[in-house]
């Protein structure tokens, strides 16, 4: 397998970590680490880079075969500039009461493996 936890591959597709965060220090932080994309789609590859697919004036959705991103993979820690990961999915959203979440979904240029990464913050 894979799988960072040395998982079978079945128990590997849902694994929410548990220890502290990569990504630490975001609002409200939620992380997870899959072997395959959970929110982009499969064929992700085939998309162009990133195109929005939702926009309704309260939060928008994106996705695509994938952008620089900074954002640092939950498998193995590697991020920054130069890191080669790429954000591939996108889901931001605005509630009435002033309330902000984020979904991002990144493949890490390092492992491979794919980080979900959701943050929530109250207006």
């Amino acid at each position: 397998t894979n799988c960072v936890f040395a998982l079978p591959r079945r128990l590997c597709l849902a694994r929410w970590v548990a220890a502290m965060p990569h990504n630490s220090g975001l609002p409200g932080l939620k992380v997870a680490v899959f072997d395959a994309p959970k929110h982009a789609p499969q064929d992700y590859k085939a998309l162009a880079p990133m195109k929005t697919i939702e926009d309704d004036g309260w939060g928008e959705k994106r996705q695509g075969s994938g952008v620089p991103s900074k954002l640092l993979c939950e498998a193995c820690g590697n991020g920054g500039e130069e890191s080669g990961n790429l954000l591939i999915f996108f889901l931001s959203d605005t509630q009435r009461n002033g309330n902000y979440s984020t979904r991002s979904e990144i493949v890490c240029g390092k492992c491979g493996m794919f980080s979900t990464i959701e943050t929530w913050e109250e207006g």
